[in-house]
């Protein structure tokens, strides 16, 4: 009896390794915008990640991609974004900073594999993945249902680049001002907001040297406005955090509380232009927008940084 029970379990045990197998040498399908896509090198998972040949990025996404024999290195770009992965490495560089993979890029068959999901984002390309079908989805400004010209695509591409990269920063200046602050020496601090405001004002730059198309007009301006303010935020805050002053950190935990407002409206204005719909201001940011004037502390603001 005991020896059936054990016969028993090696079958099951057996069964759930052939499946498994079989399961993980299934090719994933990919459709990109409502077409299945047939790549020259069948894709492949590892860690749950979806690999595909370096020439169906190009081919099919339409970028271009460039390799280097030395470094191992793969570089994808477009106008608006460069990406950088080494074969191996389980870390990228998208326009110029870190960023941490799930998988890293293999050479297989010769053939260079890069992750479809973390390309693909990065290029401001929807990914869904569907089980049931074993199938990768690739969507690309088709999921507003709206219809972009050529330099409409364009500039959304880069404004959704830059924008995001602003967002990545000034998450973490908030994280310096409000959890690191009492742990920093004063040269991290002058290191960690010179090195922050060199890539902020960089990025602020960029999207002020954007091409705003008719459409994008009223938000791109929505957006340098609030690239601006916090241009103008990180010197104060780098005084503030350096002297201690409480005075001064109190008016700049408002000011950074404004910089979010405005975050949200720049992101609504735009979204709004993206679905060719007028911009109207949420009554949240309506109530905080007349709550503020009607107060004393755009006054008080004034007054602490005259007195800098």
């Amino acid at each position: 009896m005991k020896k059936n029970k054990i016969f028993s379990i090696l079958i099951i045990l057996t069964a759930f390794f052939l499946s498994a197998n079989v399961f993980a040498a299934r090719t994933p399908i990919i459709e990109y915008n409502g077409k299945i896509i047939e790549t020259d090198v069948k894709p492949f998972i590892e860690n749950d990640r979806t690999l595909v040949p370096i020439r169906f990025i190009s081919e099919t996404l339409g970028y271009s991609v460039k390799w280097n024999n030395d470094t191992r290195e793969v570089t994808i770009e477009d106008n608006n974004t460069n990406i950088k992965l080494t074969i191996g490495a389980k870390n990228a560089l998208v326009n110029s900073k870190n960023v941490e993979l799930d998988v890293a890029p293999v050479i297989k068959q010769d053939r260079t594999f890069v992750p479809l999901r973390f390309v693909a984002e990065n290029l401001n390309a929807d990914v869904d993945w569907d089980a049931k079908n074993f199938k990768v989805i690739i969507t690309k400004n088709k999921s507003l249902g709206i219809n972009l010209t050529e330099a409409e695509s364009s500039y959304v591409d880069g404004f959704t680049n830059l924008f995001k990269d602003l967002d990545r920063d000034y998450t973490e200046l908030k994280t310096n001002f409000f959890e690191k602050e009492s742990k920093l020496t004063k040269d991290e601090i002058i290191a960690n907001t010179n090195k922050l405001f060199s890539q902020i004002e960089n990025t602020v730059s960029k999207i002020k040297n954007l091409d705003a198309p008719e459409r994008f007009k009223n938000s791109h301006n929505h957006a340098v406005k609030t690239g601006e303010k916090i241009v103008d935020i990180i010197p104060k805050l780098k005084e503030s955090m350096i002297s201690r002053d409480t005075t001064l950190m109190t008016g700049l935990t408002a000011e950074l509380m404004d910089y979010g407002f405005q975050i949200a409206e720049s992101k609504n204005a735009f979204e709004a232009a993206l679905k060719g719909e007028e911009y109207k201001v949420k009554d949240d940011i309506k109530y905080y927008n007349e709550g503020k004037e009607n107060s004393n502390l755009k006054k008080s603001l004034e007054n602490i940084f005259k007195n800098l």
